[in-house]
């Protein structure tokens, strides 16, 4: 056989070389010339279909398995590729497909051969306006390769596919509705804000969408500077609701007008659409709108002024009163989450909350000025802000407010120099209370808040002497070396207490020393504070008299809120203590070293008046300061300053540090994204103990400038009682952008035999940003925790069957105790505890108000319970079987069962009737000529047996449906749990 395919192989060969020469020579006298036609080199491996179903506006996946048609083919190892490549009007976009041979992935180590398969795996995107129809496409194929037959390289084919399209999404088509404006301000010469939601009708999504307004002549004009104001993406059947602010001009006529709104938006392959719908205004006459009392309208100048980050801006304000009164206590702010915040980069540049305007007369107009700073985290683009004027009536104490909406243009950010500032931080010192002549060391950390990098650093002491400090080394230096911006390094200098250092507090200096990111060198100085500095050994030597200790204590340090926001306020609780031996006099406290990188003050109040503490007294003490915009994120400390006057009438001062922790400052470029969980749902209103559902829950970036990137969210509960039903119980996310969300959802199970309550679920993340901290960075990453709470409802499921009112024997009698037998089954997940029942309707338990059938675990029963009733009356009567129990939290809850309705016999009445002595001669029937009978079994053992077997038939029949009952509830309960 090998020899016969050999043989073949050569006749080829010598038939190609004949069919070769022929179409040389021919080529060479000009009949004919030399074409090397292309091969099918690459064919499907075996009958498979390349047929692909498709549906709008989701992935297909596309899997071929190919082989080469001949042996005579071979590609190169490593030298295959191929791409997904759309024919004529087909709806996706070339896509990549990716290679695999059994269990390699690994595109090098493929060949494509004639002996085995290679499969071809692809996700195309298919387009969501995509038609009905059948669509051509190929897999190209790349590759280098050989043709041993004709010997030539070969380096590509292709496998033709169709795509099948079989339904097709309705169109984007966008819709205005829910239009509102307040009529009251919709006057000429005013301006109001006209508010609609924009619905996509369709299905397909609408991208890009743009909305404009055409006023005409209907003596409106825009009140914002931007002419195409953009909506986004509105996916089909969802909406979005739009503002834009409108000015009526004082040329303007009364009545109704018509607004025209456009529309522009593509689809996903790029094609444009434009829609326009009219909306229907009423503008009134000033007179009509005027009222008795003072009526201010407020409109901004500033249509779209241009401005720049790190520069200061005054937005320009006209407020005009419309009333007939006088309007006072003018006030204009700038609310919160109007565009004004460390969340915009936009900050108000004035002090308090608000600007105070002089009174406006009647029909009198005021034009104001509102500073504002646009710091270097402003993003560039449109900014629209908010401006509330507050007011009252001349004659009121109410307070009225208008709104009004100002747009500004922030420029593109421009690359600021390289900005150098080196910090010490977190000193601390040992010992406590250090003596002249002795050492002190200090330990602190040494942040790099600049723009770049900086290396080289060097610290060195200045101005060391015996009045001060002394070095204990050659030069009083150390090297830090090189730190990345925004990072920290500890570290610890020691220096000796000069021999006529002063008591109480010594101001150590130091000069640092380093290059810049450009190799600049830079020099900064910076103070550490060595604190409660001791009299020398000599100085301290006791006397007869008493020494007065001065000693003033602070702890018990609290802090609200837990992660303060720079730019907000923070306050602190402590309790400070005179722990000296006598009374401090006029106690005063406050804040020291205030600035914007640290704490700012609140109030023009300086120190907090605390009056006299005795000696070993305590006082509680709150205040408040603001943090300030450009903290670093972490902790900083607040540092405190104390005056006082001893017994002797002594001045005396100190200071002390609190640490405030959590800071957050997302206008820092040092600052961080913070993931928070913004909602949370479960697809089940009742989580019953065994049952499956759907957690859904949001992930919120709430950083206004960073991304969080490579998240991995995972979900645990610490006692079991919710896990998920997937292998993993973690989700990656690639990114979510400043400001954005992203839903996830997890298969959830509650454990079959959880109690009833409220659990905690805590949501762990890990994530990484750009340009993150060292501490960060050498951490993995950020991992933060999240807690929500679920509450889980044990499966409590009693079940009463065989109800059965004298047991199937006795009959029941009016007003006579009879048995009622049934069988109880718990059929949940849950013990049942305290089971009783109790009777309520036609019948009454006989002996007490309630039948005790105890605690039940899951899965038992308690059978042929019979407690006693009587009927109440003959005839038919009926009623109810109630069970009660305890659920794991110890609350009682019941379930009523129907009593079946049961003939009830009345008391026998004989009406005095006489069966005789015992004498039955006569009319009892006996006939004395007629010879008995002989009795073979006599009649007492014959009606005894009869009873017998009457009675074990009963129980014998009872017996098996019980059985047939309880394996029918079994099944039922596997099923439902299945």
């Amino acid at each position: 056989m090998a020899g016969s395919k050999k043989f073949y192989n050569n006749v080829l060969k010598v038939f190609s070389a004949l069919v070769l020469t022929l179409a040389i020579m021919l080529n060479s006298v000009g009949i004919s010339k030399l074409y090397v036609v292309k091969a099918d080199y690459v064919t499907t491996w075996g009958a498979i279909s390349t047929v692909f179903d498709a549906t709008p506006g989701e992935k297909l996946h596309i899997e071929v398995e190919v082989k080469m048609t001949d042996l005579n083919y071979s590609t190169n190892q490593g030298s295959v590729s191929a791409v997904v490549k759309p024919g004529d009007g087909a709806p996706f976009r070339s896509t990549t497909a990716t290679l695999s041979k059994g269990s390699i992935t690994d595109k090098n180590a493929i060949a494509i051969t004639s002996y085995d398969p290679t499969k071809i795996s692809a996700d195309i995107d298919i387009f969501e306006n995509a038609k009905i129809g059948q669509y051509p496409a190929e897999i190209a194929i790349s590759f280098t390769g050989y043709d041993s037959m004709s010997d030539q390289m070969i380096t590509s084919a292709s496998i033709p596919i169709t795509i099948n399209v079989s339904q097709e999404k309705a169109a984007a088509q966008l819709s205005v509705s829910d239009v509102k404006y307040d009529t009251s301000k919709a006057v000429v010469g005013g301006a109001f804000d006209l508010s609609f939601n924009v619905k996509n009708d369709g299905e397909i999504k609408a991208l890009n969408v743009y909305q404009s307004v055409e006023y005409g002549d209907t003596g409106m004009a825009p009140n914002y500077s931007t002419e195409n104001i953009k909506v986004g993406d509105i996916a089909g059947g969802s909406s979005k609701s739009q503002t834009v602010s409108i000015k009526v001009l004082p040329t303007a006529e009364a009545g109704y007008k018509t607004l025209t709104l456009k529309f522009t938006y593509k689809d996903s392959t790029g094609n444009t659409y434009e829609v326009s719908r009219n909306i229907y205004v009423t503008i009134a006459k000033q007179a009509e709108a005027k009222t008795g009392d003072a009526r201010l309208i407020a409109y901004s100048d500033s249509l779209n002024d241009s401005v720049t980050v790190n520069s200061k801006y005054k937005l320009s304000l006209t407020i005009e009163n419309l009333g007939e009164k006088k309007a006072k206590d003018v006030k204009v702010s700038l609310p919160d989450e109007g565009g004004i915040g460390v969340s915009s980069g936009i900050l108000a540049d004035f002090s308090g909350s608000s600007l105070n305007v002089n009174d406006i007369a009647a029909g009198d107009v005021a034009n104001i000025s509102i500073p504002l700073y646009i710091t270097t985290a402003a993003s560039s683009g449109l900014k629209e802000i908010a401006v509330n004027v507050t007011y009252k009536s001349a004659d009121s104490n109410t307070a009225v407010t208008a709104t009004t909406k100002a747009y500004i243009t922030v420029l593109e950010t421009k690359q600021s120099e390289i900005k150098n500032d080196v910090r010490i931080t977190d000193v601390t010192q040992l010992p406590d209370l250090p003596r002249p002549g002795e050492k002190v060391t200090l330990t602190f950390n040494v942040t790099n808040n600049g723009s770049g990098k900086i290396s080289n650093l060097t610290l060195k002491g200045l101005d060391l002497s015996s009045s001060t400090f002394e070095p204990v080394n050659a030069d009083g230096s150390v090297a830090v070396g090189a730190i990345e911006k925004g990072a920290s390094k500890k570290v610890s200098m020691t220096f000796k207490v000069g021999s006529a250092a002063a008591e109480g507090m010594g101001t150590l200096k130091l000069a640092l020393n380093y290059k810049d990111e450009k190799g600049n060198a830079q020099t900064e100085e910076a103070s550490m504070y060595v604190l409660n500095i001791q009299k020398s050994a000599a100085e301290a030597t006791p006397t007869p008299e008493p020494v007065l200790i001065n000693n003033i204590s602070i702890s018990n340090i609290s802090q609200s809120p837990s992660n303060p926001e720079a730019g907000s306020e923070v306050t602190v609780s402590f309790k400070i203590t005179n722990k000296g031996t006598d009374i401090a006099k006029n106690l005063e406290i406050g804040g020291t070293d205030l600035s914007t990188s640290t704490f700012e003050p609140v109030s023009s109040e300086a120190m907090k008046q605390l009056g006299s503490l005795e000696a070993g007294e305590s006082r509680d003490v709150v205040m408040t300061f603001k943090v300030g915009k450009d903290a670093p994120e972490g902790f900083g400390q607040l540092r405190l300053g104390y005056t006082y006057y001893d017994k002797n009438g002594a001045l005396q001062s100190g200071t002390t540090a609190i640490n405030i922790i959590g800071i957050t400052n997302s206008g820092s470029k040092n600052s961080k994204p913070r993931l928070i969980i913004s909602e949370y749902s479960t697809d089940s209103e009742a989580l019953v103990a065994g049952s499956e559902f759907n957690l859904s829950f949001t992930i919120r970036n709430t950083h206004a400038t960073k991304a969080a990137k490579n998240i991995t969210v995972g979900v645990s509960q610490a006692e079991g009682i919710f896990t998920t039903t997937t292998g993993s119980d973690t989700i990656y996310i690639a990114e979510i952008r400043p400001g954005e969300e992203f839903t996830a959802t997890l298969p959830m199970k509650t454990k079959n035999d959880a109690a009833t309550g409220l659990y905690e679920i805590k949501i762990h993340d890990e994530y990484e940003y750009d340009d993150m901290s060292q501490v960060d960075a050498e951490a993995g990453g950020v991992k933060e925790d999240n807690t929500i709470k679920l509450n889980a409802i044990e499966n409590a499921r009693p079940v009463v069957q065989n109800i059965n009112i004298g047991a199937g024997m006795d009959t029941p009698t009016e007003g006579t105790s009879i048995a009622m037998a049934f069988d109880f089954y718990n059929m949940g997940k849950s013990t049942l505890n305290n089971v009783y029942a109790t009777v309520s309707g036609d019948f009454s338990l006989d002996s007490s108000e309630m039948f005790y059938i105890g605690s039940v675990t899951a899965g038992n029963s308690v059978i042929d319970n019979e407690p006693s009733v009587i009927p109440a009356f003959a005839g038919t009567c009926s009623g109810v079987l109630t069970i009660h129990y305890e659920d794991s939290n110890g609350n009682e809850k019941t379930v009523d069962f129907d009593i079946p309705a049961t003939e009830v016999m009345p008391v026998a009445d004989f009406g005095g009737m006489d069966f005789g002595g015992g004498d039955f001669g006569g009319m009892d029937g006996y006939t004395p000529d007629v010879e008995q009978a002989k009795e073979i079994v006599p009649k007492w053992a014959f009606i005894t047996g009869e009873i017998a077997l009457f009675i074990a038939a009963a129980l014998i029949t009872r017996a098996i449906m019980i059985k047939r009952k309880k394996a029918e509830l079994i099944r039922k309960d596997e099923e439902e749990n299945a």
